[in-house]
């Protein structure tokens, strides 16, 4: 079993002031062993390669705007990828 070599973090909470509907908070965390790379206007997935694993998996919202290397928007939040 490989380790996980990425973490993405969730940075801003852009849209909802308070509690995000799917309990997705600033600060929570997923890892993956795969370098992805979000896209404008597409939902971004991050998680594992093993599919069964759905409690370390995240799709966002569509991707809005690339921020800089590893940061970006969605229409909710702000987050960042990290290599571990």
């Amino acid at each position: 079993m490989s380790s996980k070599k990425y973490r993405l973090i969730k940075l801003v909470n852009d849209k909802f002031k308070g509690t995000h509907p799917n309990n997705i908070e600033v600060g929570d965390a997923w890892h993956s062993d795969l370098n992805l790379t979000p896209v404008i206007g597409e939902s971004f997935h991050f998680g594992p390669t093993d599919m069964w694993d759905k409690y370390n998996h995240i799709w966002t919202s569509a991707v809005t705007e690339i921020l800089e290397d590893g940061v970006f928007k969605t229409k909710n939040s702000t987050y960042k990828i990290e290599k571990l």
